[in-house]
């Protein structure tokens, strides 16, 4: 069946029966009563079919990629929360089985398509993809143009005014919180681990060694930082995160630092 609307996804269909086994659960018994719990797994639920619906809207297969990996996120978060739920004897061995499973279909169905987006378009030069094809452009699209206009404005704006070192240190989180993290998301997709420390970020651009599910590259060039220093990456002691860093303006200066660490990832 084509896709002509975020309605035809199959992983959007799962994640809104997902949602309405959430709602379910979470309008009944002593669920109902634990409303920050309640609200969060609510909110999970919501996101997946959310970030599906915006992503499709997105205007580029890398984009949608990255709202699909939001879904999968969210998915994710509907199971852990699960488990408190369960262990709180808030619902049943049964009821448990249910979310936890739609909420794992949900995961795999937003991974499936994304390999499907990874392989039509031409996602790195951001054109639209062979299953989306539209006359004119729409709202989100539009808002998309003004938001580029606005970041392009605040970079060259502050040189203006002589505040060129607020908007480098913009530009530098812009890389770190989004553009390299999208990289490093996709290339632990593809091959179920996070680059090593010692292999760095090349491992971005080019198979860092034996690694047959690489599918890079996932970015195009050497990523450096507004000063023209090299981004640093380490790999965290459980090889679940990361650390991506600048320096920033002082190079000598530890607390200078722009990190991931600087705000929720």
């Amino acid at each position: 069946m084509s896709i002509k609307r975020f309605e035809d996804v199959e992983a959007w269909k799962e994640s809104r029966k997902l949602v309405n086994i959430v709602y379910d659960l979470t309008e009944r018994g002593l669920l109902k009563k634990d409303f920050g719990l309640k609200e969060q797994l609510q909110r999970s639920a919501v996101s997946c079919m959310s970030n599906i619906a915006e992503g499709f809207d997105s205007g580029s297969n890398q984009h949608f990629i990255q709202y699909l990996l939001y879904t999968r996120r969210s998915s994710s978060e509907v199971q852990s929360i699960a488990y408190v739920a369960l262990d709180r004897k808030y619902i049943s061995e049964n009821e448990f089985k249910n979310l936890y499973e739609e909420a794992v279909l949900v995961g795999k169905l937003a991974n499936g398509f994304i390999s499907y987006l990874r392989n039509s378009g031409n996602r790195q030069t951001g054109k639209l993809a062979n299953w989306q094809t539209k006359k004119g452009f729409t709202l989100i699209e539009l808002m998309l143009v003004v938001i580029i206009i606005g970041v392009l404005a605040a970079m060259v704006m502050p040189r203006l005014v002589g505040r060129s070192e607020q908007a480098r240190i913009a530009a530098a989180k812009a890389d770190i919180n989004a553009n390299i993290a999208l990289a490093l998301d996709m290339f632990e997709m593809d091959n179920s681990r996070f680059p090593k420390t010692e292999e760095g970020l090349g491992a971005l651009r080019s198979n860092p060694g034996s690694l047959t599910t690489w599918n890079g590259p996932y970015l195009k060039k050497k990523a450096f930082d507004p000063w023209g220093r090299p981004y640093e990456y380490s790999l965290g002691a459980t090889g679940k995160d990361y650390r991506l860093w600048s320096r920033g303006p002082l190079e000598l200066k530890s607390d200078d630092d722009i990190s991931n660490d600087d705000s929720e990832k």
